[in-house]
């Protein structure tokens, strides 16, 4: 992990490093890069990811 000295706190992880996520290194063509700000241990957790629209439907709120 490289510290980065810019006000927002970017770090960068490397594809193989210790802190790299161990499920998304796992996938086809994992980036090589990670770029992140935060604490990457959450990731150990069960975690809950949703993608979508930034304007969902009323219907989409109501079943996510």
């Amino acid at each position: 992990m490289f510290r980065s000295k810019n006000k927002y706190c970017i770090n960068i992880s490397l594809l193989g490093n210790s802190n790299y996520p161990i499920l998304l290194s796992q996938i086809n063509d994992p980036p090589l890069w990670l770029f992140y700000i935060g604490d990457l241990s959450i990731l150990e957790q069960k975690i809950l990811t949703v993608v979508g629209t930034r304007k969902p439907s009323s219907y989409g709120q109501l079943v996510t």
